[in-house]
């Protein structure tokens, strides 16, 4: 449980600065945009969901918004309101894997791994390739014992960012699993 609330984190500092507004908007919308987004940072999530509330208020098919407010959802922990408004960011715009990967995130936050494969794959399918979905699939795959899945998702994980020391250390622990000491002995000290 521990892993997945960090992995949420890193979601939304990865998303962090990745949202712009899609349709074309008012000077006011995207004032609006940026307010909420300083007041993200300023961790004033309050305001931020109001200014992203008046977003979609004025433009209800702004998919970007839903995903900013749900970002601040997860920041804190309201799962069943994060899903629920990426639910309705896919519905306007499904195209989006990042939605789907933060779907994901979710699903195996409530120990739905099996689910959380499902979207991580979906966003995958999407053209949405990060070491964080890579690194999240695995741990997904190894919650449900799918160790050769988990094994080649940290090694893709890798291929992104070579200098992640816990997808060194987590695929040691798979090759240790699965009787490979060799293997897990080279990742152990990789992940140093």
């Amino acid at each position: 449980m521990i892993l997945f609330l960090g992995i949420l984190s890193h979601l939304v500092l990865a998303q962090r600065n990745d949202s712009i507004l899609r349709s074309p908007q008012t000077e006011l919308l995207q004032n609006l945009y940026l307010h909420s987004q300083a007041k993200k940072e300023r961790r004033d999530y309050e305001g931020a969901k109001q200014d992203l509330l008046n977003i979609i208020k004025q433009n209800p098919t702004e998919d970007a918004a839903y995903f900013e407010l749900a970002l601040i959802e997860l920041q804190e922990n309201n799962f069943e309101k994060a899903y629920q408004l990426l639910q309705k960011a896919i519905e306007i715009n499904p195209t989006q894997g990042r939605y789907d990967w933060a779907i994901g995130n979710i699903q195996c936050q409530w120990q739905k791994y099996d689910l959380g494969i499902l979207y991580y794959d979906r966003a995958i399918n999407k053209g949405f390739s990060t070491d964080k979905i890579f690194y999240n699939r695995a741990i997904a795959h190894t919650s449900i014992k799918n160790y050769s899945q988990a094994l080649n998702d940290y090694t893709r994980a890798l291929t992104f960012n070579p200098n992640c020391k816990e997808c060194y250390y987590n695929r040691g622990l798979l090759y240790l699993i699965l009787g490979q000491k060799d293997f897990a002995e080279l990742d152990f000290e990789l992940a140093k």
